[in-house]
């Protein structure tokens, strides 16, 4: 029993298409004959747990990865599906592809993070003489450009304390903060919608609907440039409107250097910014709290010396000091051997995976594990580090909170309502029409500021190929998946809780420079942003997919 597609591999087991999909009348039909029981339970922990997932409630801070595993877990005690179904829907191998890319790409993304790659050329961009109208573009390109290759979550955690904490001690306006903020944020969705890693859900529509990295650069690249240089014009209209470009270019950020009165008091200003960089960037998507580093208590001076230097005690935040302390160290031989290294790993990656499958075959998930593993190795031969550092450097509460996403919505597919919403729709959702396509991009918009993007696409994407007029014998689907991928993603910029990219801004700006981001002000610009965005974007990609 499969509830998310079947392997496409060895076999089909419908003839129709080389997706596994039973797009005919009989399985609209066996819908209808799921016990009511069932439908019931796994409609009701779905909607219980779909606030959790959604949004971050304080007062019960479950979190979101341990949201969907809950979700899951009820799914199987109400019976929903079985315990060895939970194998079934986990294991599947789209689902573990989605599960490796992530992993890979995470890996991948340390190793530029701790040389300093990035931060060296975001600081040497940010120069302190420079009026706000020509930093706030290069910030959006650099957010884009970014998240295309390490996810917009992964770009958000970079960019924002490190951008902010430059600003802060620059002395700049507060009245930047604003469009500074909503600048990373909304062009990092943007931009991440440009490749196949550029965010999870991508990568999941990139395993299910087998649409290959090339395809996504022809297709999706060139709207997500559009779209940023669109976000970049409305940026500067509302900065404009906001008065970020007026002359009190040095007016001081109330609260933001509270923490550092002393310092400031006794004219150390640099120390105190120094202080500050030598603390990390938080990796942390979720709501993990991090083992305490201060105050530790070890029985005997052996415990306390291998908790030192056994990098599996570690705990993730005295990893994340090792990418902060390590990103400002000189750049030594071989710190410039690995980062060659580096260059050279990421321009094979993107070249295989944009080969062609019927030139040769380069399994998404298996291409950035492979790259990740051979970095983890060089840098041990190289620099004498620990490979487990950079494996406890994956969020892996994104990779648990998918494992449960899979099982969560598993379980309400199986009360069949998914798909007889998706099938009293479908007629109308034609993508190979101007109208099927608007009520496609409609549908796909509101999915995912109700549900959140990557549940609504997990439900979704082995859904599009029974939409009319796709073809199913090809083994891809380059339109459908691209639009999918589009729309979900720039639909993300709606409102501050429609990605969890933009969380982290208004996490991340709130602990570097005591900023609040609210979540009206961000639906002032989000909301025309995206809407224009989108619309202008799906003739764009429905042309060049």
């Amino acid at each position: 029993m499969s509830f998310l597609g079947a392997d496409y591999d060895d076999g089909h087991p419908f003839e129709d298409n080389v997706f596994g999909v039973d797009c005919s009348a009989n399985a609209t039909a066996a819908t209808a004959n799921v016990p009511l029981n069932v439908r019931i339970l796994g409609t009701l922990v779905f909607v219980l747990a779909w606030p959790f997932i959604v949004f971050d409630i304080s007062f019960i801070p479950i979190g979101r990865p341990t949201a969907a595993m809950a979700g899951g877990m009820f799914m199987v005690i109400c019976r929903v599906f079985t315990q060895n179904e939970v194998y079934e829907i986990i294991g599947e191998r789209d689902n573990l592809q989605t599960l490796y890319l992530l992993i890979g790409m995470m890996v991948l993304s340390y190793f530029f993070e701790r040389e300093g790659i990035l931060q060296a050329l975001l600081i040497k961009s940010f120069k302190s003489d420079q009026p706000f109208s020509k930093i706030l573009w290069k910030v959006c390109v650099m957010s884009g450009v970014l998240s295309a290759f390490v996810t917009n979550d992964a770009a958000c955690v970079i960019l924002t304390p490190l951008l902010l904490e430059e600003h802060r001690k620059q002395g700049r306006s507060n009245k930047e903060l604003l469009p500074f903020c909503l600048a990373i944020a909304t062009s990092a969705n943007i931009g991440s919608a440009a490749t196949i890693f550029g965010n999870p859900q991508n990568a999941y529509i990139a395993s299910k609907a087998h649409v290959n990295l090339s395809t996504f650069f022809r297709a999706v690249l060139p709207a997500a440039a559009f779209g940023v240089a669109i976000n970049i014009g409305l940026l500067y209209i509302m900065a404009w409107k906001h008065g970020a470009f007026s002359d009190d270019k040095y007016d001081a950020i109330e609260g933001a250097n509270e923490e550092n009165g002393a310092e400031k008091a006794n004219g150390d200003i640099d120390g105190a910014i120094d202080e500050k960089r030598s603390r990390p960037t938080s990796r942390v998507l979720s709501n993990s709290i991090p083992m305490a580093q201060s105050g530790q208590h070890y029985d005997t001076p052996q415990q306390r010396a291998r908790h030192e230097t056994d990098p599996l005690l570690r705990s993730r935040r005295e990893v994340e000091v090792d990418i902060s302390a390590r990103a400002y160290l000189p750049w030594t031989a071989k710190r410039k051997v690995l980062a060659v290294f580096l260059g050279i790993i990421s321009v094979t990656v993107v070249c295989l995976l944009a080969v062609p499958s019927h030139v040769a075959y380069f399994n998404l998930g298996l291409v950035p594990m492979g790259a990740a593993i051979s970095c983890m190795m060089f840098d041990a031969i190289l620099n004498k580090i620990n490979p487990n550092i950079a494996i406890m450097a994956v969020d892996w509460t994104v990779i648990v909170m998918f494992m449960g996403l899979f099982a969560w919505d598993g379980g309400f597919e199986v009360t069949g309502y998914p798909r007889k919403i998706f099938d009293d729709m479908k007629d109308l959702m034609n993508v190979h029409t101007a109208g099927g396509i608007a009520l496609f991009s409609l549908f796909v918009t509101v999915g995912s500021n109700v549900l959140s993007n990557v549940p609504l696409v997990i439900l979704l994407v082995t859904k599009i190929p029974c939409l009319p007029g796709t073809d199913m014998t090809t083994g891809s689907l380059p339109l459908e998946g691209c639009l999918l991928a589009w729309v979900s993603t720039v639909a993300g910029n709606l409102t501050l809780i429609g990605s969890v990219a933009n969380l982290i801004v208004a996490e991340k700006a709130k602990s570097t420079v005591n900023y609040k981001l609210g979540f009206w002000d961000y639906l002032k610009f989000g909301l025309p942003s995206t809407i224009l965005i989108t619309i202008l974007g799906i003739p764009v990609v429905a042309l060049l997919a």
